[in-house]
C-alpha cells in the first residue's frame, strides 16, 4: 500500500518541483516538506486539504487510502479544466470563476500556439 509520504513525493516530482519550490507554495520550509516525504511528520488536516486541492486529488488518494486519481475541486467543471490543462499553480486560480479560468486557459493556449508558429 502506498503511503502519504510516497504519494506526496511522487505528485511533487510529477509537477517538476523541488521540495523548496513546493514548500514555498504553502509557506512551508524545505525541511517540513522533507519531513512529510520521509514519514517523520504529518501535516495538519488543513495543509493536507491544501495539498489535495493543489494536486487535484482526493485526500484519500493523497493518504494512500484510495488508488483512484480523481479531481477533488468542489466544481467538477473547474476540476476537469485544471486536470486537462495541468495548471501548475492551482493556488493562484482557486478563487477564480469558471469563466476567468477559461479565459486564462485560452490565453495560455494562444501563447503556446504563437510560440509554436515562430
Amino acid at each position: 500500500m502506498t503511503t502519504f509520504s510516497g504519494r506526496l513525493q511522487q505528485l511533487r516530482k510529477n509537477r517538476g518541483l523541488t521540495q523548496t519550490e513546493f514548500g514555498s507554495l504553502f509557506r512551508l520550509s524545505k525541511q517540513t516538506i522533507s519531513g512529510y516525504e520521509k514519514g517523520d511528520s504529518s501535516p495538519p488536516i488543513e495543509t493536507l486539504e491544501k495539498f489535495a486541492d493543489y494536486f487535484s486529488v482526493s485526500t484519500d488518494y493523497l493518504l494512500g487510502r484510495d488508488d483512484k486519481l480523481t479531481p477533488s475541486h468542489p466544481n467538477p467543471e473547474i476540476a476537469e479544466l485544471i486536470a486537462d490543462n495541468n495548471i501548475k499553480k492551482i493556488s493562484l486560480v482557486r478563487d477564480l470563476s469558471i469563466e476567468e479560468i477559461r479565459k486564462l486557459i485560452e490565453l495560455k493556449n494562444t501563447i503556446l500556439k504563437d510560440k509554436a508558429g515562430n
